[in-house]
């Protein structure tokens, strides 16, 4: 059954993309040489078709293929708030970071938000231990869970970047922004063999989100 389905929303795909013209003369996407024109019918169906494909891949346990689907969709329409979700269902809490990014990324979309990724983003947060989790769990209130595992602090520049969008999502930088400039002047002495690179541009993107966040509090103050 489940290939059966696969096999339909490729065909149905496809008859989008390579459709042949319609009585008025247009096709369902109008091909130009940079890309396709999606017409905002057309751009939801292909969402649609591009998470329900995922969705199908998630079932028989195939996230790697689910999460390609989830992110065409997300290519489709980045305003929406399923594909955001379903990465983050597709996450394990090995990754904590990524999960509660999409989570929160889910919950603030400006199209279609996700209410129930606001319950996920909170039982994540219970069963996740180090001390900024157990830090966001007194401030929000929520108790720990016992089967909670420990989670590393972070320790890529992509990991902080997530962490700063999460702080940003909950209104707090207590305790992150320090660390992550202690982590940012750790790089800086390494060259990019070491360790810098791309690490480094993540983080410095990680420190762009929480001075715009702190100026926009600054000033809102």
């Amino acid at each position: 059954m489940i290939n059966y389905l696969l096999g339909f929303y490729e065909t149905l795909m496809q008859t989008l993309y390579f459709s042949t013209p319609r009585t008025d003369g247009s096709s369902l996407l109008q091909f130009h040489r940079s890309s396709f024109d999606v017409s905002q019918t057309n751009q939801e169906l292909l969402y649609l078709i591009h998470i329900r494909i995922g969705d199908l891949y998630r079932y028989i346990d195939a996230r790697p293929n689910a999460k390609v689907y989830y992110q065409r969709a997300l290519q489709v329409d980045p305003r929406r708030g399923t594909a955001y979700n379903q990465i983050a269902l597709c996450t394990p809490l090995t990754k904590p970071y990524k999960l509660l990014y999409f989570s929160a990324l889910a919950s603030n979309c400006s199209v279609e938000p996700v209410k129930s990724a606001v319950g996920n983003f909170k039982k994540a947060i219970g069963r996740l231990n180090n001390r900024l989790f157990e830090q966001l769990r007194k401030e929000m209130g929520l108790p720990a869970n016992e089967a909670a595992i420990d989670a590393a602090e972070p320790e890529t520049g992509a990991e902080w970047f997530y962490l700063s969008v999460v702080c940003v999502h909950l209104n707090n930088f207590n305790y992150s922004f320090g660390a992550l400039l202690d982590w940012t002047l750790e790089l800086l002495g390494k060259d990019e063999e070491e360790g810098g690179g791309i690490d480094l541009d993540y983080s410095l993107m990680a420190i762009d989100v929480a001075l715009d966040w702190i100026m926009k509090s600054e000033f809102l103050i």
